[in-house]
C-alpha cells in the first residue's frame, strides 16, 4: 500500500516538474520569438518623425 501510494507521488511530482519545466521553455521560445518578430519589423517599416514635443 504504501509503495503504491509513494509511486503515485512520484507520478504526480514528475508530471508537475515536467509541466512546469514546459511552461518555462515555452515561455522563453514565445518571448525570444516575440522579440525577433519585433526587431524585424520594426527594422523594415520606416518610423514617421514625431513632432517637437513642446
Amino acid at each position: 500500500m504504501k509503495k503504491e501510494v509513494a509511486r503515485k507521488s512520484a507520478i504526480v511530482a514528475l508530471g508537475l516538474v515536467g509541466a512546469i519545466t514546459a511552461f518555462s521553455l515555452g515561455a522563453q521560445a514565445g518571448l525570444t520569438l516575440n522579440g525577433r518578430v519585433m526587431s524585424i519589423s520594426v527594422a523594415r517599416m520606416p518610423v514617421p518623425p514625431l513632432p517637437a514635443m513642446r
